[in-house]
């Protein structure tokens, strides 16, 4: 299985913007082989904890909005994995959905908050499970990563690989003076 992480500058309150985006990085890593392509935690409308923020991005998945959505992503072959900011009769919640052909494969809520987050998002309670590549894979978002139970959750339920959308908050800067460094990635 090949993996493309696609880590990018915030495009913040502007999901057309974003959405262009995934079709862009999504259309390269096929060309270069990809079967699964990642986005960063809350990718879709920009990690922002203000409650403002959060309570005007949020986006329902049975909303026509997230239709239109998928539908621009239904000639991709790859599974894709994008944050986003959810909204499900008025609770919000730090989200990670799984697309392919443009169709809603799972959708993961961040079960383990940061002190900031919980004033605007509620905790998630399932560990989805789905299929790319013919591996098994589940969902973690970035400080879950730190509670044993949630990587073990989706192990239990058959996952071979875990996807960790994160959010980089570092600066444009020091991210790239550490880009081929970070957990031993190499340059391609």
């Amino acid at each position: 299985m090949r993996i493309a992480a696609c880590q990018m500058a915030d495009v913040r309150r502007d999901i057309p913007r974003a959405v262009s985006l995934v079709q862009a990085c999504v259309a390269h890593a096929e060309r270069q082989g990809a079967d699964l392509v990642c986005f960063p935690e809350c990718f879709l409308q920009g990690y922002d904890v203000d409650a403002g923020h959060v309570a005007e991005m949020a986006m329902d998945l049975a909303s026509p909005e997230f239709s239109r959505i998928l539908r621009s992503l239904q000639d991709f072959q790859s599974t894709i994995v994008i944050g986003l900011i959810e909204s499900e009769r008025g609770a919000r919640f730090n989200s990670a959905i799984v697309v392919r052909r443009g169709t809603l494969v799972a959708c993961y809520r961040k079960t383990h908050l940061l002190e900031k987050e919980t004033s605007v998002f509620e905790p998630g309670h399932d560990y989805p499970v789905f299929e790319a590549g013919g591996v098994t894979l589940g969902i973690n978002i970035c400080y879950d990563t730190n509670f044993p139970e949630a990587v073990g959750s989706v192990a239990r339920a058959g996952a071979k690989l875990v996807v960790c959308p994160c959010n980089n908050m570092m600066s444009r800067a020091t991210a790239e003076e550490w880009k081929y460094r970070h957990n031993g990635v190499r340059a391609m």
